[in-house]
């Protein structure tokens, strides 16, 4: 894994883990992909009211989110009302999978 998507990863997996603070819910992919940018933007001090991901970190992002699904640490649709994507929510053995190495 390169060292860009290991580094992505792990602010997907602050973020759903609510080790990372967002500004909007990331239970839904844009939503998610916004948070990612928001907090790149606060690791790196660049400020900005609205934070942007480059079109290359987009594509990585997707890929590990995809990555955490196979993984079983999320999985699709967040409540009886939003079963199906965009909306996604931790897996039931999130903790566990991602705690076991399987992330």
């Amino acid at each position: 894994m390169s060292a860009r998507k290991e580094d992505l990863r792990k602010i997907v997996l602050d973020i759903i883990f609510e080790k990372e603070k967002t500004k909007f819910d990331p239970w839904q992919m844009n939503n998610l992909l916004a948070g990612v940018a928001e907090v790149l933007d606060r690791r790196t001090g660049r400020g900005g009211f609205e934070h942007r991901l480059e079109p290359e970190d987009k594509m990585i992002v997707l890929e590990v989110f995809w990555d955490l699904f196979i993984e079983r640490i999320v999985t699709v649709g967040k409540d009886a009302a939003n079963d199906s994507m965009p909306s996604f929510r931790l897996h039931s053995d999130a903790r566990s999978n991602a705690n076991r190495g399987i992330s």
